[in-house]
């Protein structure tokens, strides 16, 4: 299991030895496929039968999904949300800031936390975006990251106008 999402990580990881790859945030159906694949000499398959088929959605954040990453906890999901809403605006403007003044450390770390808090909240256009400038600013091109802040930001516009219609449960 693994943060590294990046292209060419999984192909890393497995010339190292390692016999399968999972990287974060852990979806459960993922991890049974993985379990089942090292596993499937010794247990048979660890796969439900009964495990939902996963969904495509152009939706800001992927309530079903991420409810079942959670094991339906609804109280924690909307923790979650919490939490997301206090922190996000800080990250954002401190993103800006090193934007501005060219800080690419700064930008590579915040663009990171976003990107791992967004994943958990099933906000994967959001994670993308933020994975894309967390890229660029590892490289040292916080120069070229004007259109990616400029798309991270209209992400976060859709999701937390949706999050704002979620019914609090």
């Amino acid at each position: 299991m693994t943060a590294h999402a990046m292209k060419g990580d999984e192909e890393r990881c497995r010339s190292t030895g390692m016999d399968g790859y999972l990287s974060k945030p852990i979806r459960t159906q993922e991890l049974l496929a993985v379990l089942d694949e090292i596993g499937s000499d010794k247990a048979g398959s660890l796969v439900p039968l009964d495990m939902p088929s996963k969904k495509s959605t152009t939706d800001a954040i992927d309530v079903e999904t991420t409810l079942e990453r959670l094991d339906g906890d609804r109280s924690l999901f909307q923790e979650l949300i919490q939490l997301f809403k206090k922190d996000c605006p800080e990250i954002i403007e401190r993103m800006r800031r090193a934007i501005v003044v060219h800080d690419a450390k700064s930008l590579e770390g915040d663009a990171h936390a976003l990107k791992g808090s967004s994943a958990n909240l099933g906000a994967q256009a959001v994670s993308q975006a933020a994975g894309e400038i967390e890229r660029l600013a590892h490289t040292g091109t916080v120069e070229s990251t004007s259109v990616e802040f400029r798309i991270l930001q209209e992400e976060l516009e859709r999701l937390f106008s949706e999050l704002e219609a979620l019914p609090a449960r």
